[in-house]
């Protein structure tokens, strides 16, 4: 049986004891404007490439960030069977000229006494939506 749901993990899954969890939770790359599906070529961004986040909050304080993701991996380590795995995708950010790596929250201390990170996968996109003068177009996350 195949049960996707989508909402605040806490919200819709409840006390579900589940043998994977796949998640891309928002990057907190403070998005400010409505995104504008179409052509770059007209202001617009292109399909693969996704642009600004319309639904949910994207631009918190890093700290808060940090602590959310926090408490979303020590909710995992409590729904998941003996036997389950965390598949987890982000990307490494940049925040006032430093980057910040995912596995900067995974490998907390109160993380890492329930969950033990054991790969990462690096996904090429082959696109991004980050596009500045100031760093390289980064095209990969992580799983």
């Amino acid at each position: 049986m195949t049960d996707i749901r989508l909402g605040n993990y806490a919200d819709v899954l409840g006390e579900v004891q589940a043998d994977l969890i796949f998640t891309s939770p928002p990057y907190n790359i403070g998005s400010k404007q409505s995104r504008k599906d179409g052509r770059r070529k007209y202001g617009e961004y292109d399909p693969k490439s996704y642009g600004a986040i319309t639904d949910y909050p994207d631009s918190l304080p890093e700290n808060e960030y940090q602590d959310q993701q926090e408490a979303f991996f020590l909710w995992v380590a409590d729904h998941l069977t003996e036997n389950g795995t965390l598949v987890y995708n982000h990307k490494p950010r940049r925040r006032n000229g430093s980057m910040i790596h995912p596995a900067a929250w995974f490998l907390r201390p109160e993380v890492t006494k329930v969950l033990t990170l054991m790969e990462e996968v690096v996904w090429d996109r082959g696109s991004t939506h980050n596009h500045s003068n100031r760093l390289m177009w980064p095209q990969t996350e992580r799983l």
